[in-house]
Formats: C-alpha cells, sequence, structure tokens
C-alpha cells in the first residue's frame, strides 16, 4: 500500500470515528462513575470508624440492657467490617493506579 493510500484510509477511519460529543459524554459518564467509586470507598471507610467508635462509647458507660445487649453485639459486627476492609483496600489500590493512569494521561495532553 503507498504512503497515500495509508493517510487517505487513516483520514477516513478519523471521519468515521464516533463524533466528539459522543466522546465527551462519555468521559463525562467514566468521571462520575469514578467520583461515585471514590465516595463509596470514604463512605465505607467511615462506617467501619463508626463501628470502632460506637464500641469504645458503650464500653465507656453502657447502662441500658439495650446497650449492654448492643456490646455483646459489637464483635460480630467488626468481624463483618473485616470483610468490608479488605474490600476497602482493594479498592483503594485501584484507585491508586488509576490515579497513576490519570496523571499519565494529563502528562500526555501537555
Amino acid at each position: 500500500m503507498s504512503k497515500v493510500s495509508e493517510l487517505r484510509h487513516d483520514v477516513q477511519r478519523m471521519i468515521t470515528a464516533p463524533s466528539v460529543a459522543l466522546q465527551a459524554e462519555t468521559l463525562t459518564a467514566l468521571m462520575g462513575s469514578v467520583l461515585e467509586y471514590v465516595t463509596q470507598v470514604k463512605e465505607q471507610e467511615a462506617m467501619v470508624k463508626n463501628i470502632k467508635t460506637y464500641q469504645k462509647q458503650l464500653k465507656k458507660g453502657a447502662s441500658t440492657p439495650e446497650q449492654e445487649e448492643e456490646l455483646k453485639e459489637i464483635p460480630r459486627l467488626l468481624d463483618e467490617a473485616k470483610e468490608l476492609k479488605r474490600t476497602i483496600k482493594k479498592k483503594k489500590q485501584t484507585l491508586k493506579q488509576l490515579r497513576s493512569q490519570l496523571k499519565n494521561i494529563l502528562r500526555a495532553m501537555k
């Protein structure tokens, strides 16, 4: 294939590529998904922290029978939170990789 034919083929491929508006919409949706993912991680971290904080509060002053019963349930809840911690760790690793990729994309855009 001659150079002119290759160039003509490349130009034709670029002309038939998805529209700029469609690409921009896709990127915007992707960024929204990433933001939602980050928000989930933060909410999950806060949930684990709140469980531990509540446990400390109950240990200090569990005065009612309800609070005593809740104090007994906290260890099971903390065991369940361990699984959540593993999930958070995996999500943070994914975000770290995404951050690195995003830095590379921003460098390429300059």
